[in-house]
């Protein structure tokens, strides 16, 4: 999924430096969210090997799932005890920047299970 949305300015496909860095073109739907969305799975596959919860809040491939239903302007229902709401990219935004310890955690955010 990050090779459909994320280039560099060359139109080549971005490399995870770039997505980083944030040396993107302008169509890139949302470098920030991107940036956190990397940040994550790096931080789950590294703390947990294969992304398990237990010393990360989720997944990696809940960082997937997530990234990947909000990324072209959908939705995403965050965990199943959740269950109504819907997320967009702002709040997928903010609940990586949390768990990544970039940014605030508002009590709103429950946590993804």
């Amino acid at each position: 999924k990050f090779s459909d949305v994320y280039k560099r300015p060359t139109t080549s496909i971005a490399r995870l430096i770039d997505v980083l860095n944030g040396n993107l073109i302008g169509g890139a739907p949302n470098p920030e969210l991107g940036k956190e969305a990397v940040a994550a799975m790096l931080n789950a596959l590294n703390l947990d090997g294969l992304g398990g919860p237990t010393n990360f809040p989720i997944s990696a491939a809940e960082v997937a799932r997530l990234f990947n239903a909000v990324i072209n302007g959908g939705t995403v229902e965050p965990t199943s005890t959740y269950a109504g709401k819907r997320w967009g990219a702002a709040e997928v935004l903010t609940y990586f920047r949390c768990i990544n310890g970039t940014g605030f955690c508002p009590v709103t955010i429950p946590s993804v299970t």
